[in-house]
């Protein structure tokens, strides 16, 4: 769904008034599967990394518009930024030194940042739902000096 959001084939409202005319047999799935949709995601990578992160149930945040570093896919508990990394938006040479860029200015910014890519999510998301975990549990690098 949130694929057909992307590529602007429908948009929110127009989906939540279909599914609340959709009757028998998984019809309900539908309408629940709807209330999960962001529809700030801006790859399909994304929707499934949030959902994964969002079984932590920690504050989370996405399409966070960080000054000096554009929009980042979610961001947890203020301070953890998680970007899921497709090969098809970072394959070249300009969106390589661009990632590199912006995760430094993240970091100078005091964000912690994870990179997952699509064989993570997709194939090896306990890795990655572990990997987060550690990360939150060992908390902001900063301490009880963090702000921002």
């Amino acid at each position: 769904m949130e694929s057909a959001l992307i590529a602007r084939a429908i948009d929110l409202c127009t989906l939540i008034a279909a599914a609340a005319d959709i009757r028998g047999p998984g019809s309900a799935g539908l309408r629940q599967a709807i209330r999960f949709v962001d529809e700030r995601a801006e790859s399909s990578l994304e929707s499934p990394l949030r959902m994964l992160v969002e079984l932590l149930g920690r504050d989370l945040q996405t399409q966070v518009d960080v000054p000096g570093v554009g929009r980042v896919d979610i961001v947890l508990d203020g301070w953890l930024a998680l970007e899921g990394d497709g090969y098809e938006f970072h394959s070249d040479r300009t969106s390589y030194r661009e990632d590199r860029r912006r995760g430094n200015a993240l970091v100078a910014g005091r964000y912690v940042v994870l990179r997952f890519s699509w064989e993570d999510v997709y194939l090896r998301p306990a890795y990655v739902l572990v990997t987060v975990e550690r990360v939150l549990a060992a908390g902001p690098p900063w301490g009880s000096q963090w702000t921002r």
